[in-house]
């Protein structure tokens, strides 16, 4: 951990090194990530950044489990699961497992939250950005995706995100291949304002 300025020093979680980020909780209070290696496969867990820091398992079942966001509430956890035999999105209650409910039916993968708490956007097979409507209430409750629009992301599987949402919900960021080429390596360059003001 760092903080985005760039100011102070390095943090290392040790539980989370070997494993890959998927969300950090807008509260600040737990990272979820997502590791494999043991004997059920790709496994969801979540660490508290208080008390103990101490991860543990939150997915842990006899098939792969990854890609998972947290709602902004904090009450639901969004992820992909292969237990049909293919991708598809489930949303189970968090930090507590009380509730379990299958999303897509069609296939799906990178689910994502509206930062408002009241869509749930993913990724069809078929390359659609799909979109469900979530009512306010104290149960998760489970209505009719639709499509929105076709996406095309660079690769539609994988542990990281293929694209994001933006902050009103209205507009979204695709990592996604100029025409039919292959997609390249990208180059970011950090600090760049001090490197202007050197020339």
């Amino acid at each position: 951990i760092q903080r985005a300025t760039g100011a102070g020093t390095q943090e290392k979680l040790p539980d989370v090194t070997d494993g890959v980020p998927d969300d950090w909780t807008k509260d600040g209070r737990y990272v979820v990530f997502e590791k494999g290696g043991g004997p059920s496969g790709l496994d969801v867990w979540m660490l508290p950044l208080s008390g103990d820091r101490k991860a543990v398992p939150l997915l842990q079942g006899p098939y792969d489990e990854s890609q998972a966001h947290v709602s902004p509430d904090g009450r639901w956890l969004a992820y992909t699961s292969h237990e049909t035999g293919r991708d598809e999105i489930y949303v189970q209650s968090f930090p507590q497992p009380s509730g379990k409910w299958q999303i897509s039916t069609r296939g799906g993968t990178d689910a994502q939250w509206n930062p408002n708490g009241h869509e749930l956007f993913y990724i069809s097979p078929d390359q659609q950005m799909m979109v469900m409507d979530v009512p306010t209430g104290p149960t998760f409750q489970v209505s009719v995706p639709r499509p929105l629009f076709p996406i095309r992301v660079s690769v539609p599987t994988g542990p990281r995100n293929h694209y994001a949402v933006g902050a009103d919900g209205s507009y979204f960021y695709v990592i996604a291949p100029l025409g039919g080429q292959t997609t390249s390596l990208m180059t970011v360059i950090l600090n760049w304002p001090s490197e202007v003001a050197r020339r």
